[in-house]
């Protein structure tokens, strides 16, 4: 069963993010700062915005307004439960062809 919770799928959207970096910058580098892993895992609400202004492609419009109809709102900060399904839900959308 796939977590419908706003931190496994913000950690899905961080990998679709991360996926759209590669391709534009033609590169298999992770994104850099201030868009790491894990400063968005501890402050999704400051990192997002700017994640998604900067990432959103016409090829990736779909799938991120998919994620994000799901998700309330972007929480300021994630707990030690909503880190561990942030990082499963990158984890399972990097897994994906």
């Amino acid at each position: 069963m796939i977590d419908s919770s706003p931190a496994y799928q913000l950690g899905r959207l961080f990998a679709v993010c991360e996926k759209a970096n590669r391709e534009i910058n033609h590169t298999k580098e992770n994104l850099t700062t201030p868009y790491n892993l894990h400063t968005t895992c501890r402050s999704p609400r400051e990192v997002f915005p700017a994640l998604l202004r900067r990432f959103t492609t016409n090829e990736n419009r779909d799938q991120i307004s998919e994620i994000l109809a799901t998700v309330k709102e972007i929480p300021l900060t994630f707990n030690t439960l909503e880190q561990s399904s942030f990082y499963l839900g990158y984890h399972h959308e990097r897994r994906k062809p």
